[in-house]
């Protein structure tokens, strides 16, 4: 089986962190920024960007140890490079990292402790790996790549209620009532007084 990941399937990956990635606010950039070093990513590599967070999908063509090794360290060296010319035009405020790096399979199960390793290591940012999903059962899988909504920045829970610009106030009952006109009565200090004489 070739190593090499297909066209189709990272834009299968770029489509799904894509989705994730609008719901924090994360957008897609039209292009990679060139930096002073020269090194040109992969032309499959995606960058999305906010004014707190780039997450960086850096694919790979290979799944032996070396080769994830090698390609984490081109894909942080860029990523350094880009997050800190970003950071000296905004004053020197950080800017979050998060590299997402593409399997083109699933790695063997030896591999797990070396990709756990990795994606531990506190070096310049967070680090993710993912793969495609393969089927299981003849069912076809429910996402195309695995691991998505485990990328820190993205796997937030969906909202049980949208936000809302205006502050509302919780319903009260009785005691809490009493006690919450106590405090703006007579204070702090007199309301926590009265409290422990009752």
């Amino acid at each position: 089986m070739s190593d090499k990941i297909a066209s189709m399937d990272i834009a299968l990956a770029t489509s799904q962190l894509n989705t994730l990635c609008l719901k924090v606010g994360l957008r897609l950039a039209e292009a990679l920024p060139a930096t002073k070093s020269g090194l040109a990513p992969p032309a499959s590599a995606a960058l999305w960007s906010s004014s707190y967070a780039h997450l960086l999908l850096w694919p790979l063509q290979s799944i032996e140890p070396v080769a994830i090794e090698r390609g984490a360290s081109e894909a942080e060296g860029w990523l350094d490079e880009v997050l800190s010319s970003l950071e000296a035009g905004h004053s020197g405020r950080p800017i979050d990292g998060y590299l997402v790096l593409a399997l083109p399979r699933p790695p063997q199960d030896d591999a797990k402790d070396d990709i756990r390793r990795l994606e531990l290591s506190a070096r310049l940012c967070r680090k993710h790996l993912i793969w495609p999903a393969e089927a299981t059962n003849s069912e076809p899988p429910s996402e195309p790549w695995c691991r998505v909504a485990d990328i820190t920045v993205l796997g937030l829970p969906d909202a049980v209620t949208a936000a809302v610009d205006e502050h509302q106030w919780p319903t009260l009952d009785r005691e809490a009532e009493a006690v919450w006109a106590d405090l703006e009565s007579f204070g702090v200090p007199a309301t926590a007084q009265k409290d422990e004489a009752t």
